[in-house]
Protein backbone atom coordinates (compact mmCIF):
# COMPACT_ATOMS: atom_id res chain seq x y z
CA UNK A 1 0.00 0.00 0.00
CA UNK A 2 1.52 3.31 -1.03
CA UNK A 3 0.97 6.53 0.86
CA UNK A 4 0.45 9.92 -0.70
CA UNK A 5 3.15 12.50 -0.11
CA UNK A 6 2.33 14.89 2.74
CA UNK A 7 0.74 18.16 1.72
CA UNK A 8 2.23 20.05 4.67
CA UNK A 9 5.07 19.63 7.14
CA UNK A 10 5.23 21.68 10.32
CA UNK A 11 8.13 21.85 12.75
CA UNK A 12 7.20 22.93 16.27
CA UNK A 13 10.08 24.47 18.18
CA UNK A 14 11.38 22.78 21.31
CA UNK A 15 9.85 24.17 24.49
CA UNK A 16 13.15 24.32 26.34
CA UNK A 17 11.80 22.00 29.03
CA UNK A 18 13.78 18.88 29.90
CA UNK A 19 12.83 15.79 27.87
CA UNK A 20 10.66 17.87 25.51
CA UNK A 21 12.24 17.77 22.05
CA UNK A 22 10.99 19.66 19.02
CA UNK A 23 8.09 18.01 17.19
CA UNK A 24 7.67 17.42 13.47
CA UNK A 25 4.21 16.61 12.10
CA UNK A 26 3.06 15.91 8.57
CA UNK A 27 -0.43 16.22 7.18
CA UNK A 28 -1.92 14.50 4.15
CA UNK A 29 -4.76 15.58 1.93
CA UNK A 30 -7.41 17.62 3.76
CA UNK A 31 -10.83 16.16 4.46
CA UNK A 32 -12.40 19.46 3.50
CA UNK A 33 -11.22 22.81 2.13
CA UNK A 34 -12.66 25.98 3.61
CA UNK A 35 -11.98 29.17 1.71
CA UNK A 36 -13.13 32.77 1.91
CA UNK A 37 -12.84 34.77 -1.30
CA UNK A 38 -14.29 37.97 0.09
CA UNK A 39 -14.26 39.68 3.47
CA UNK A 40 -17.96 39.00 4.11
CA UNK A 41 -17.29 35.22 3.79
CA UNK A 42 -14.62 35.08 6.51
CA UNK A 43 -16.99 34.73 9.50
CA UNK A 44 -18.74 31.74 7.92
CA UNK A 45 -15.44 30.03 7.10
CA UNK A 46 -14.15 30.53 10.66
CA UNK A 47 -17.40 29.20 12.13
CA UNK A 48 -17.23 26.15 9.86
CA UNK A 49 -13.60 25.53 10.90
CA UNK A 50 -14.47 25.69 14.58
CA UNK A 51 -17.44 23.36 14.09
CA UNK A 52 -15.28 20.75 12.30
Amino acid sequence: MSRAAPSACIDFAATGLPDQPALRRTFGAPLRVLQANALHEVRGVLEAAEAA
